[in-house]
């Protein structure tokens, strides 16, 4: 395509330049009169003359295939050259289609598809491969195993949805059989003070709502910082997800040459504790929903059960998620550039809930204090986890330019050092006790609280 740039370009040129500096004979001089007859008819004002250069300065948005998105690798190759199969969702789109969280913005992308469980939320699936086979990177950081640190993240925060297709562990290491995506928060900008603002609503109490901005404080100085919040009350009340994401980043640029951005993202979350409706036998409680299962046991959904939350009151499936991290980039000459990334990551995870329903239909049940369970009632089991995440990181990478008979070449070379400290409370699953309380089939009103936990 280089080429036909070129060559549009030499014509365009030559367009202009006879309109730009032709000169016109003035009608006073006798012999330019006589040269040019036709000219004495009109009178044309003398050309201007041309004191210098002139810039013309244009402003519009890079051609995709022309993006050279991070998550590609650290050679800097546009979408166009890079050897694989890559999708760049922008902030723009995720704002014109709604998507509120990363995960539905990356299942837009051909070929993926988003999903996930109470336990590992936000879990993405691309070539046949799905969970920790799948690379999640938050600004080119790894921050663990996708199944145990991946959370909803707020769009609004964001300035794309990277998406690289394909085996890529030569590039990040473990957990990118089936690809990677990188979700990379918005940078502050020097071309003057910038706000953003977002609200909508959406059935079943859905809210998405965030503000942001960034402002240069000094010719060398910006920041940016960003707020949004998602909520619902789900179409199971009781459940009531919401996320919140707060993000800023000071960008410090003294020269040319060095550049140094400070960010800071602090995410809560509350993911839907609503974890399904137990089966009944039907010819004790009727009230059957048809069209939707049928059973040779004579086991159904009741209409009473059909939209009801069988979990705790006081259930919880959330995170605290504190990540400060610190890039430097440093160009040496035209040749020679190297990067350095620096992250802390304190997340504070917690599940505590009632997951599994059984309905009694007969007598010689007990619970997990030998007490005898009523036929007709739904016994709940308590399950939970208390898990910390304590990491420190560190990312630098070299990169060289030279020629090698006239070819441009680049070397990348680069380490990376991971000190992760992890402690979880066990897991205890049993029977719910009596503090508890069981669950009448026919009016599940009473949900009581979870019983204490037992560490063993």
């Amino acid at each position: 395509m280089r080429p036909v740039s070129y060559a549009l370009s030499l014509l365009f040129g030559i367009s202009c330049v006879p309109a730009a500096y032709a000169a016109t004979p003035d009608p006073s001089d006798p012999k330019a009169s006589a040269a040019h007859p036709y000219k004495q008819r009109t009178a044309v004002p003398p050309a201007r003359k041309v004191a210098g250069p002139e810039y013309i300065t244009a402003y519009g948005k890079t051609a995709p295939l022309q993006m050279a998105p991070a998550v590609g690798g650290k050679l800097g190759l546009s979408i166009q050259h890079t050897p694989g199969t890559l999708n760049v969702v922008s902030h723009d789109l995720m704002m014109q289609r709604g998507y509120a969280q990363a995960e539905a913005a990356a299942d837009s992308a051909p070929g993926v598809s988003s999903g996930g469980s109470p336990g590992s939320p936000a879990q993405l699936m691309m070539r046949g491969f799905t969970g920790n086979q799948i690379l999640v990177l938050h600004d080119g950081q790894y921050f663990g195993p996708t199944t145990m640190v991946n959370r909803p993240q707020n769009t609004f925060n964001l300035e794309s949805v990277q998406v690289l297709k394909g085996p890529s562990s030569v590039l990040y290491g473990q957990g990118a059989v089936g690809g990677t995506v990188d979700m990379r928060s918005r940078p502050p900008t020097f071309d003057g003070p910038h706000a953003n603002a977002l609200v909508s609503y959406g059935s079943f109490n859905t809210w998405n709502a965030g503000v942001g901005g960034s402002v240069p404080i000094t010719q060398t100085l910006a920041l940016r910082t960003d707020f949004s919040r998602t909520s619902s009350d789900g179409f199971v009340k009781g459940a009531d997800p919401h996320s919140d994401d707060f993000t800023t980043t000071l960008l410090w640029k003294p020269t040319e040459k060095f550049t140094a951005r400070l960010s800071m993202d602090y995410l809560t979350d509350r993911l839907s504790t609503y974890y399904g409706t137990p089966l009944v036998d039907l010819s004790q409680t009727g009230g059957r929903v048809g069209g939707l299962l049928s059973s040779s046991k004579g086991l159904g959904l009741t209409r009473a059960s059909l939209w009801r939350y069988y979990n705790v009151r006081d259930g919880k499936a959330g995170s605290v998620n504190a990540t400060p991290t610190l890039h430097l980039d440093w160009r040496v000459n035209s040749h020679v550039l190297f990067h350095n990334s620096s992250y802390f990551i304190y997340s504070k995870r917690r599940w505590n809930n009632a997951e599994s329903l059984t309905y009694i239909s007969g007598p010689g049940q007990t619970d997990a204090s030998g007490n005898a369970i009523a036929p007709g009632s739904i016994s709940r089991d308590r399950f939970y986890v208390y898990q910390n995440q304590h990491q420190v990181g560190d990312t630098l990478h070299g990169q060289f330019d030279f020629s090698i008979f006239g070819m441009k070449n680049r070397f990348v070379l680069g380490g990376d050092a991971t000190i992760c400290v992890l402690s979880a409370t066990a897991v205890f699953r049993q029977r719910t006790m009596r503090t508890a309380s069981l669950l009448s089939a026919r009016t599940p009103r009473h949900l009581g609280r979870f019983p204490g936990n037992i560490r063993i």
